[in-house]
């Protein structure tokens, strides 16, 4: 896990795997079920320590052709 020292995105972090694969699901499932794990443990950790406030303007987008999963942290 890296902790990204942007002021414009903080609490972005990333989990990273070691071995190469071109996409995740290149990952035999264990695998990918490990790296999942580790992402969801980190998610709860920073949503514990940044405390993020939710707008409306990510939650309007969910009608949106663009997935609410992509919506620019700077505005959730």
């Amino acid at each position: 896990m890296v902790l990204i020292d942007d002021p414009l995105y903080p609490g972005f972090c990333r989990v990273i795997w070691n071995d190469h694969v071109k996409e995740m699901t290149g990952l035999p499932l264990p695998d990918r079920s490990t790296l999942m794990v580790a992402v969801c443990k980190v998610e709860s950790v920073v949503r514990v320590v940044m405390r993020p406030h939710k707008n409306q303007s990510c939650q309007s987008r969910q009608n949106d052709a663009i997935p609410a999963l992509i919506c620019d942290s700077a505005l959730c």
